[in-house]
């Protein structure tokens, strides 16, 4: 699941990221680009078997639950997108999603040295500090609706998806997890 979680979030923001940078008028293609990988990501938790995760225990339960909060946030995009909803929802649960990948930063970094086992990634903490920030200048720009401040939200997203997926790819040939 940590591979596509890796590869699959980083479409939905790439697409995201040419709309707040004024590149893709269509909201429309956001919306189905974003809506189809939020379907995707609460297909996998939901329908995982758990013999097919490569974590296990905590770590497993902590990766299904992020898969699940950034699933919604591309859900949510999607509905912005596809049916025009207002944009500040998603503002208001970047918040909410900026505080949770904060604490799953702490969790997947600090995890391998708290636990035992040291099954827990600190790919996935990294990854986690990234989006958090992203996740910090969507509230900043949409739900206190500050316009100046889309250009720079565009291109953080922008490169961090680039990044997150470049771990992705990483991750696929077996040098970053």
């Amino acid at each position: 699941m940590e591979i596509m979680f890796l590869t699959l979030l980083p479409l939905a923001l790439w697409s995201q990221a040419w709309s707040l940078l004024g590149f893709n008028t269509n909201q429309r293609t956001v919306g189905i680009i974003s809506a189809s990988v939020g379907i995707i990501f609460v297909g996998a938790v939901v329908l995982s078997p758990a013999s097919l995760a490569t974590t296990t225990g905590a770590s497993a339960n902590a990766l299904s639950l992020l898969v699940l909060v950034w699933a919604i946030y591309a859900l949510l995009v999607g509905a912005v997108g596809l049916w025009g909803m207002d944009e500040r929802t998603v503002g208001f649960y970047s918040l909410i999603l900026a505080g949770l990948s904060g604490i799953y930063t702490v969790y997947f970094l600090l995890g391998p040295i708290l636990s035992a086992t040291g099954t827990v990634s600190t790919v996935l903490g990294l990854v986690s500090l990234m989006l958090g920030i992203i996740a910090a200048l969507n509230f900043f720009q949409l739900a206190p609706p500050y316009p100046k401040l889309r250009v720079v939200n565009g291109w953080f997203t922008l490169i961090i998806s680039i990044a997150v997926v470049l771990i992705g790819g990483l991750s696929v040939l077996g040098l970053a997890l």
